[in-house]
C-alpha cells in the first residue's frame, strides 16, 4: 500500500512540474507570446 502510494505521489510530482514548468503554458506563436507578455504589464488607472 506504501507502494502505490509513492507511486501516484510521484506521478503527480511529475504531473505539476511538467504542467507548470514545462513549455505546454506558452503558446506556440511567437508574436503572440509577445503580445501577451506586453498584456501583463499593463496595470490600469490607479484607483487609489
Amino acid at each position: 500500500m506504501v507502494l502505490s502510494a509513492s507511486i501516484m505521489f510521484t506521478l503527480g510530482v511529475v504531473h505539476l512540474v511538467y504542467t507548470f514548468w514545462g513549455p505546454k503554458l506558452t503558446p506556440r506563436d511567437p508574436a503572440l507570446q509577445i503580445s501577451m507578455s506586453h498584456a501583463l504589464r499593463y496595470r490600469g488607472p490607479k484607483t487609489s
